[in-house]
């Protein structure tokens, strides 16, 4: 499936889009078409990639990038699933299976293959704590 096909609103699109640009144009401004191109471009770099996902969310892009069928209202991984689909990093199928985007495909894989389990795993329970505590302090 491209990325191009799948029937994303305008906004839902901006609000991933201004979140990972932070010189993004105004929404009056730019095309839905154009911020999915932005979009697949920051994705191109691998990094950016292993940067936005959490320990659990690369667990989950790793069971499908190793051919694991998970249907689309497969109650297991609802919190992946929530946040990659947000992300723009998975879609499903036409089986109704989880899928990478056809224009994301390659840059994933290539995430999945370099990426360092442990440092994502420090980051992601570092960041756990650290949004743990801003909630204590108020």
């Amino acid at each position: 499936m491209k990325i191009v096909d799948n029937p994303y609103k305008k906004e839902f699109v901006f609000d991933l889009y201004s979140r990972i640009y932070p010189d993004f144009k105004d929404y009056e401004k730019i095309t839905k078409k154009k911020m999915i191109e932005k979009i697949i471009e920051f994705y191109s770099d691998y990094n950016n990639i292993i940067d936005i996902c959490t320990y659990r969310e690369i667990k989950f892009l790793k069971r499908i990038a190793n051919g694991e069928k998970i249907a689309w209202d497969d109650d297991r991984f609802e919190f992946e699933k929530d946040i990659l689909r947000k992300k723009m990093l998975i879609s499903h199928n036409d089986s109704l299976e989880y899928d990478f985007y056809d224009e994301l495909k390659d840059s994933i894989l290539l995430a999945l293959s370099r990426v360092k389990m442990s440092e994502v795993k420090k980051k992601t329970e570092l960041n756990e704590f650290l949004v743990g505590f801003c909630k204590v302090m108020g």
